[in-house]
């Protein structure tokens, strides 16, 4: 890969996990400890990246949320509490939304350009307004919907690449998670797919979607790099999705940020488009 890549953190709570978050909890010292032990790990290999920020969160920890700013990464909203998108009224989106965005601009002065939808619970049928209220109150992207279904999310339907929403008040652009086909849609640059999935069988996937012309972008947890531990009380199930493999993952990154230079999600956007608009 010679491009840059997109690198994208989700920046979240064990309790905001869908499978087995219920009750979780680590310390706040352990929390902003694997943040600051992130991003010396990014600064050391002159990396950047987008951080989704769930709101809530920004108070308590409001210092380590500065400094990913001041350090000049994108910071983005992954939503105020959290609350999986398909299981909300626009009404209750929208507030979620504005109060989200507004915490984060005022409090870490940042522009939000970008949003990811908590668990990739966005649905083109459950949740057509989407969209249209995220372009409503200034977001310029979204990167939310995955076409890779589970019982949690997904959309087996989605498009598999960049796309633009036309709404009513403009367009607006996504950027599903990639995957590449394989009988199914096959995720391959994130989360327990990158901690789990051989090189070799990555790097093929990852080929393949260079094909298209996209840059690829990869999406992580602080844990699913080994940078936040598991809580002690979790069951074996949610801690093997959750937490499996984040010591190889860590390698694995630390091997792509070597070979490539990684940027945050607007720095690509105008390249995007200008893909879109050929």
């Amino acid at each position: 890969m010679t491009d840059p890549v997109i690198l994208t953190f989700d920046i979240e709570k064990p309790c905001h996990m869908s499978i087995g978050g219920a009750g979780m909890s680590i310390s706040e010292k352990d929390f902003e400890e694997g943040l600051s032990g992130l991003l010396k790990m990014l600064k050391s290999n002159s990396a950047k990246a987008t951080f989704f920020i769930v709101a809530e969160l920004v108070e308590r920890h409001l210092n380590i949320f500065r400094q990913i700013a001041e350090e000049g990464h994108e910071i983005g909203l992954h939503s105020f509490y959290h609350k999986l998108i398909y299981k909300m009224t626009p009404e209750e989106f929208e507030k979620d939304t504005r109060e989200g965005k507004k915490i984060l601009e005022y409090s870490l002065n940042a522009k939000i350009f970008g949003y990811r939808a908590p668990s990739w619970s966005v649905h083109q049928e459950r949740t057509p307004w989407f969209w249209e209220i995220l372009k409503k109150n200034g977001f310029e992207y979204s990167s939310s919907i995955s076409p890779f279904e589970t019982h949690v999310y997904g959309d087996k339907k989605a498009s598999r690449f960049p796309h633009f929403v036309e709404t009513k008040f403009g367009r607006i652009l996504e950027v599903p998670l990639p995957t590449c086909q394989f009988i199914v849609n096959v995720p391959f640059s994130g989360g327990a797919y990158f901690r789990t999935m051989p090189d070799f069988v990555r790097s093929f996937f990852e080929s393949s979607w260079q094909k298209s012309g996209f840059p690829i972008f990869y999406y992580f947890h602080a844990r699913d790099l080994g940078f936040e531990k598991k809580p002690r009380n979790m069951d074996f199930f949610p801690g093997l999705i959750n937490y499996a493999g984040n010591s190889m993952a860590k390698k694995k990154f630390l091997r792509i940020a070597s070979e490539v230079r990684c940027v945050g999600m607007h720095d690509v956007i105008s390249r995007l488009i200008n893909l879109l608009e050929k």
